[in-house]
């Protein structure tokens, strides 16, 4: 049990850390995230719409007993980055040496090592969405 709080935590740290600085480099507009949207047509709205999408998973990230959710969150959003960066733009971006690209693929190997390590929590998942309802959530 300590063993998987280690690698739980150990494969959350990247993808939070990058989540969040990447997610409010793009929400303050960052000259390389403008000029990264601007190639992509997605500016300003692609840009601040991924910004708070990187920022939510960072978010969920954080939240005890959501690591299932938040790697096939987070897996989704950097497989999104790399065919992005593969197909559109290249992998190396204003002179970076392929840097983002590569954090891409680092974010998703992580992302995808939550899910692997929660994966026995799969089965119980359609269940715990089935049960969300907007009555339920109460607000402060």
């Amino acid at each position: 049990m300590k063993a998987q709080i280690i690698v739980n935590a150990a494969l959350k740290f990247f993808p939070i850390v990058l989540f969040f600085t990447s997610g409010f480099s793009h929400i303050v507009s960052d000259e390389q995230s403008v000029y990264i949207f601007t190639q992509l047509g997605w500016e300003p709205f692609g840009r601040y719409l991924v910004g708070f999408l990187e920022v939510v998973a960072g978010f969920l990230m954080i939240l005890p007993g959501r690591s299932l959710e938040a790697g096939i969150f987070g897996s989704i959003l950097a497989l999104g980055m790399i065919v992005v960066h593969w197909l559109v733009l290249g992998t190396e971006i204003q002179g970076d040496d392929s840097y983002r690209f590569s954090l891409a693929l680092i974010l998703l190997v992580a992302c995808l090592g939550l899910v692997i390590v929660h994966r026995q929590e799969i089965k119980g998942l359609p269940r715990k969405l089935a049960a969300l309802r907007w009555r339920d959530i109460k607000m402060p």
